[in-house]
């Protein structure tokens, strides 16, 4: 049986804590209402439009019943619809559960009986999937938000509520959800986005990686939002080529990738394949080991460092991260502040190197 969601007095909770309403008053504070947040295909989103349809989101989930506390499992690809049913889910003080849209059914099932989901908010081909659940498809949510009021007031949370369950990738066993809270984007963005990478409102960001890995969700969701920047969303998995038209296109500044993706840039290129990146100011890379040589190959190839970071479900985003002060390729990076680091052998013995690396902790409040 799962222990319950931790939850706050109303004492302990403040409207100012709940991430939704957090973004729409620092987009409005800084003057981003106009400014681009999100772009897919030929379409723009201005940081104002994003936040006033989600709130309009949030009307339509609270009529299909979600409450706070409820789970909601989110299986969409990366799109507009992603970006808005999490605010507001979060602005209902409910729980956004996102997983791989791709999974098999039998592994769909598990993640939403596991999370216990009030509602499944799916992409297309995932109608029948969940037939027997509460359900929305994300068409079906974006047309009824089109005409929907705009919610009221966030509900009220602390930075210790619950906002989003991740499930790890069951490397070891089954998957397990790990609850992440309302305090933790900013986190996420205060550490990497802000002192590391140095985003500014100005940057435009492509992941290669999706939205409902740790990774992804802090560089295109996170990141920009917090910011005043904007990402480019993509719907399923770019090719070399598609990444090459959608820098160009979009002018990208910051490009997060993996390893075998750059690797694929890095061939493309050899076949005599021509780009631009002039735009692009840095390029990092996680999900696994980048050999140094690589590195070398795929800074070349952009005119721009390559910087590493190694990261984990648990942590939400980056624990060790390479930056432009400190750069060492072939390297994961030193520890990110806040975060600390101790290498231990099979038997639990702390030693002074190892080939590989495993994040553990005992609390990450």
């Amino acid at each position: 049986m799962r222990a319950p969601l931790p939850t706050l007095s109303p004492a302990e909770a403040g409207t100012s804590d709940n991430l939704a309403a957090v973004l729409a008053g620092r987009a409005e504070r800084r003057g981003w209402t106009g400014r681009p947040a999100f772009r897919q295909g030929h379409q723009v989103w201005t940081h104002g439009e994003v936040h006033d349809l989600a709130a309009r989101t949030a009307t339509v989930l609270a009529e299909h019943g979600v409450r706070p506390g409820d789970r909601v499992l989110l299986a969409l690809p990366d799109s507009l619809a992603w970006v808005t049913a999490f605010l507001a889910t979060a602005r209902l003080g409910a729980v956004a559960v996102p997983v791989n849209p791709e999974l098999t059914p039998a592994e769909h099932e598990f993640m939403a009986d596991d999370a216990e989901a009030a509602l499944c908010v799916t992409g297309p081909g995932l109608e029948r999937r969940f037939a027997h659940r509460r359900r929305l498809g994300a068409d079906q949510l974006v047309a009824l938000a089109g005409t929907a009021s705009p919610a009221a007031d966030a509900h009220p949370v602390g930075p210790r509520t619950p906002l989003y369950i991740q499930y790890t990738s069951g490397t070891t066993g089954r998957p397990k959800g790990v609850v992440h809270c309302h305090g933790d984007p900013g986190t996420y963005h205060e550490l990497i986005g802000r002192r590391l990478l140095r985003i500014t409102a100005d940057d435009v960001t492509l992941s290669v990686s999706k939205l409902f890995f740790a990774y992804g969700f802090g560089n295109a969701f996170v990141f920009p939002l917090f910011s005043g920047s904007s990402a480019v969303l993509v719907d399923g998995r770019p090719t070399p080529a598609a990444v090459d038209g959608l820098v160009a296109r979009h002018r990208v500044t910051l490009l997060y990738s993996v390893p075998s993706a750059y690797a694929a840039l890095v061939a493309d290129r050899a076949v005599g394949h021509m780009a631009c990146f002039a735009s692009v100011r840095a390029a990092v890379s996680a999900g696994e080991g980048m050999p140094a040589g690589l590195a070398e190959q795929v800074a070349e190839l952009l005119g721009a460092p390559v910087l590493e970071q190694l990261g984990s479900t648990e942590a939400g985003h980056a624990f060790c991260a390479n930056s432009f002060d400190h750069h060492h390729p072939g390297t994961v990076g030193r520890p990110v502040p806040g975060f600390e680091v101790e290498l231990r052998d099979r038997s639990g013995r702390p030693v002074g190197r190892a080939r590989r690396v495993n994040c553990g902790y005992a609390d990450l409040r």
